[in-house]
């Protein structure tokens, strides 16, 4: 006969689970950096973020943790392309090295205007309660708007992130699901091209075309 498997319950009191004095003060310090990070984390996932906002997140990761310097500094592709951008929405092309104006030749344009704001190290002290991303973002808007022509078009269609195709990936995902399977490519590929440019088009537009296409019938089969 098969012996009956005793099972032993060891009563474990709630007070032995609980961290003492000073494992809290660990937890409550890691609590806080992880804050801190989150919020960097969270402003690099906005998709109207330019190369130079990023950069601003990184440097303000390193002053703050300096032992991230390594792991970012392994994240960017290409130094010499990421600075000369830097530089141009700056508006401080005339640094740019031969190296960097090599890099941005194909993105030389007639002339425009652009706008970069800079902050000084008063203003900084004045956001002590700010998290991390948001005085990495500001710091650069707190001075009033200085303006200066540039020989390169406008740099903020740049994306230094791969947010955008991560979410186009994950959509798609959803859009051809088992129950879509036999959806053809063409009509595939619309229907994400239409829900990723969604901001370019409303129902307005769709009363517009299918209006048109009445017309367009009614007059075929009039003549």
């Amino acid at each position: 006969m098969p012996t009956k498997r005793r099972w032993l319950h060891q009563p474990v009191e709630v007070e032995d689970m609980m961290p003492n004095h000073s494992q809290k003060l660990t937890i409550d310090l890691l609590m806080s950096i992880l804050t801190d990070l989150q919020s960097v984390t969270k402003a690099l996932q906005a998709e109207n973020r330019t190369v130079l906002d990023v950069r601003d997140l990184f440097d303000e990761v390193i002053k703050t943790y300096p032992q991230t310097k390594n792991r970012l500094a392994s994240i960017i592709h290409d130094n010499v392309f990421e600075i000369a951008v830097q530089k141009i929405l700056k508006g401080s092309e005339e640094e740019l090295t031969p190296d960097e104006s090599v890099k941005v030749t194909g993105l030389r344009h007639g002339s425009s205007t652009m706008e970069e704001e800079t902050g000084t190290g008063e203003e900084r002290d004045a956001d002590a309660g700010l998290s991390l991303a948001e005085k990495a973002l500001k710091r650069r808007r707190l001075v009033s708007t200085t303006t200066s022509k540039s020989a390169f078009m406008d740099l903020h269609f740049i994306v230094p992130t791969s947010n955008m195709c991560e979410r186009l990936f994950s959509e798609a995902g959803y859009g051809l699901n088992t129950r879509r399977m036999r959806t053809l490519p063409s009509n595939f590929e619309t229907k994400m091209f239409l829900r990723t440019n969604k901001t370019f088009w409303g129902m307005a537009d769709i009363n517009r075309i299918v209006t048109q296409e009445k017309d367009d019938e009614n007059n075929d089969t009039s003549s």
